[in-house]
């Protein structure tokens, strides 16, 4: 595989499953040395008490792990393209017009996640601190919503096909179930993050049930993340190798 192959997306699945692995190891990586080199007065940016963006502020302050942080997205965005693309490529076999719409979601995903590192809600040169609070927000509003949709484009495919496939060809293919399971886990965090007022009800009915870092928006924006690098890996190992209407069965070489 070349350089040229692996940007388009045309490497094998087990491949895919390492690009995967690869981005999972490289961004928790990234963002857990920019939680280190972190300034002082961003100490307590934890799952807890602060957002995600907050290991990223302070740039031009003498924050060096902010630059780490920016150094996470961008890589991470460059590495999803070549991942989007293979998914693309497995969907269009089935649905051209599903797996061009993959693609426009997944690109505006990606832009969203190199806005997010590029623009820090501080004042950059030009740039007011209103302008890049606002690019910040819908940065993260379409890293996290593009790539949610994809998730429930793609597993619809999988669904349907396995829907349409004959019983006793289904056990070629991964249950639909398997996969479901990560794309339902981004569901409450994503609500959560939608609808912050269902903070305080969920503290009044849950009581002392719960921690009270539960109920706060960093803790399911850190939630979110988490369950999309699961999700990520969950589609390089349960989505099939060969997606079609009907796959054929195995055949004994006996």
């Amino acid at each position: 595989m070349n350089l040229r192959s692996f940007w388009r997306g045309e490497f094998s699945p087990r491949a895919w499953q390492r690009l995967s692995l690869l981005l999972i190891l490289q961004f928790q990586g990234m963002l857990w040395t920019a939680w280190f080199l972190r300034s002082p007065h961003v100490a307590e940016s934890t799952p807890f008490r602060n957002v995600i963006s907050t290991l990223g502020q302070g740039r031009m302050d003498g924050n060096t792990g902010a630059w780490m942080f920016d150094c996470a997205f961008c890589t991470f965005a460059l590495l999803l393209i070549p991942w989007h693309l293979h998914l693309a490529r497995r969907v269009s076999h089935v649905s051209k017009g599903v797996g061009k719409a993959l693609v426009v979601v997944g690109f505006i995903s990606l832009i969203g996640v190199a806005c997010v590192a590029i623009f820090d809600e501080q004042q950059m040169g030009p740039v007011s601190k209103t302008v890049s609070q606002v690019m910040h927000g819908l940065g993260a509003i379409t890293a996290f919503g593009g790539h949610c949709i994809g998730a429930f484009l793609s597993w619809y495919i999988f669904a349907s096909i396995y829907a349409r496939t004959p019983g006793d060809s289904r056990g070629l293919m991964a249950h639909p179930v398997k996969l479901l399971v990560s794309v339902l886990a981004m569901v409450p965090p994503l609500v959560l993050l939608c609808m912050p007022q269902l903070y305080e009800a969920g503290n009044h009915l849950t009581g002392a049930a719960l921690p009270e870092f539960v109920w706060r928006l960093p803790f399911w924006q850190w939630s979110l993340m988490v369950t999309l690098m699961l999700w990520l890996y969950s589609m390089s190992r349960w989505y099939p190798d060969t997606l079609t209407p009907h796959p054929e069965p195995a055949t004994s070489n006996a």
